[in-house]
């Protein structure tokens, strides 16, 4: 069976199991961005209050634009990205967009 094969049958079998999730996007880390951040996109779906999930998806999603000018369309999905967290992790700080903002616009 290969690697996408069982990752796949474990996140149906179990699809509120974070580990699996992690373990899943581990054995992608070689794979394009698309399916890495549809993997995470799954992941949330059925996950949408996991604090570790959004950070991980995010801190990938910022890593990869790093460098890049804020024009950069891209950025504008890592926004989206921010503002949909904040709707699922109410109860985090906004501290997250605070720090997004200083990060990407005025650096």
């Amino acid at each position: 069976m290969s690697s996408d094969a069982y990752f796949e049958n474990e996140v149906t079998r179990n699809p509120y199991h974070l580990k699996t999730w992690f373990q899943f996007i581990a054995s992608k880390r070689e794979a394009s961005t698309v399916t890495r951040y549809a993997i995470y996109e799954r992941a949330l779906k059925k996950l949408p209050r996991s604090y570790k999930l959004w950070k991980a998806y995010l801190s990938e999603v910022s890593d990869r634009l790093k460098g890049k000018s804020i024009s950069d369309k891209r950025f504008m999905g890592l926004k989206n990205i921010f503002e949909r967290a904040l709707v699922h992790m109410n109860k985090m700080p906004v501290i997250w967009y605070v720090l997004y903002i200083l990060e990407y616009i005025y650096i």
